[in-house]
This record gives structure tokens, sequence and C-alpha cells, in this order.
């Protein structure tokens, strides 16, 4: 992360994929997909998408400023590097609760996975596809098989709390650890 300070704030801003929350994602793809994208605004711009502030929020640094951040520290957004990054897992660490996702397509109930088909159908910007993310990924504690394997009991599905749950989550889970679950219980979709 580069750490710097704009007016009296300070921030982190991301330097690779590894280091986005899936807020900072959204923002940016959508931000490189929008037409507002705007090249000779790139390096300001780029702040306000990786940052989450509306566009031109950061267009008033100075050239000093934007320079400094560029020229000591390196940005790593390659798209082939983040497919090599975004493998599937089964379970995250937000705080001291455990996120589970379910192992297959087969292991999702018969009320995740008509929720999850009806909402993805008509899906087409990033942050409605990853408003998925909780219908998958949900508390789960370890429990432990006659055998003595851990698996994860998931909590049954809430749709009543499915926005509150991606509220809660979209700044504290990274991009890459979402991201390939996603894509494998989406056939054909690319994120």
């Amino acid at each position: 992360m580069v750490k710097f300070n704009y007016e009296g704030v300070d921030y982190d801003l991301p330097q690779k994929w590894e280091e986005m929350t899936l807020s900072s994602y959204i923002s940016f793809i959508e931000y490189r997909k929008s037409e507002r994208y705007d090249s000779d605004y790139d390096g300001t711009r780029f702040f306000d998408a990786l940052l989450n502030k509306p566009i031109g929020f950061f267009d008033d640094m100075t050239i000093k400023q934007i320079k400094e951040i560029y020229s000591t520290n390196e940005f790593d957004f390659d798209e082939k590097r983040l497919k090599k990054l975004t493998s599937y897992k089964k379970h995250i660490i937000v705080g001291d609760d455990t996120f589970s996702y379910p192992k297959t397509m087969e292991d999702m109930s018969n009320s995740e996975y008509v929720t999850f088909k009806n909402l993805s159908a008509n899906l087409k910007s990033e942050e409605q596809i990853l408003k998925l993310v909780p219908i998958l990924l949900r508390k789960s504690i370890e429990v432990k098989d006659e055998f003595g394997n851990i698996n994860h009991k998931r909590e049954k599905l809430d749709t009543s709390i499915l926005e509150e749950r991606y509220e809660y989550l979209k700044d504290k889970i990274l991009a890459t650890d979402v991201i390939g679950c996603i894509s494998a219980f989406i056939p054909g979709r690319k994120i």
C-alpha cells in the first residue's frame, strides 16, 4: 500500500490486486470501463477509482505530489496476473468470523441455487455480479466429522440480510478472495 496525505487526510492506496478490497476492485474496474475514463487524468482518476472516491476527488492534487507517488512506488494491475491470483478459496477470515463457500454447485442448498440463479441471470456490472457474494460466502463454524476431519458448517441462507452482508463485507474482504469463487459459479463469466 502507498501511504499519502491529501488535504490533511491519510490514505492507503493499493499497489497491486492483492491489496484491493472488493469495493476498490469494483470502483477501479467500473471506472476503466466507463465513458468517464480519461487518460489525461489517469494519475488522479486512478487514485479516485482505487480509493472508491467520486471521480475528480483528487483532481486538485499537485503534479509534484502525483510524481512523488508514482516515482517512489510501483503499481501492478496486470490482468493476466489477476487470473492467477483468483483461485477458489474454501473459506475466508474476517475479523473474528470465518466465512465459507459451498465446495461445488452440487453442495448448494436448493434455496441458495434458486436465489443465485435468479439474481445472476441479468447481471451486467461488476458490482451487480459481486453482490452475489453473500449468497455463496456465509458465516461458518468448524465441525469435526466422525473421522476427525474438520469441515465448515455454513449458516442458513437469509435473503433478508444479503444487502446488509454485502455492505459489511465489501470493504473487509479482498477482491482476489472472491473473484475466483464467483467465476466458478457463473459459467462463462469472466471477472
